[in-house]
């Protein structure tokens, strides 16, 4: 799916959040670009980032109030019991 038919159904959806992950460090690229996009369109939607590459590297997350990396199911658990 195009990061553009991806937007397209957020808006359709009226999402209230976008789950993302990245398996592969090469794949980071793409996952900032989505995001950046993701921004540009739905400013205030949370985002929910997992994968390998971001086990060490969160810094990006810190200067995104809505955007959160999440390193288990229980975090998961934890994010949805503050809805």
């Amino acid at each position: 799916m195009l990061a553009e038919d991806l937007l397209d159904s957020l808006g359709e959806k009226q999402a209230d959040a976008l789950c993302l992950s990245a398996s592969l460090s090469s794949h980071t690229s793409k996952f900032n670009e989505t995001v950046e996009k993701t921004r540009a369109r739905f400013p205030q939607l949370d985002i929910l980032a997992g994968g390998r590459p971001f086990l060490h590297n969160t810094e990006d997350f810190n200067s995104d109030p809505h955007l959160s990396y999440l390193r288990s199911l229980y975090e998961l658990q934890r994010w949805v019991a503050t809805l």
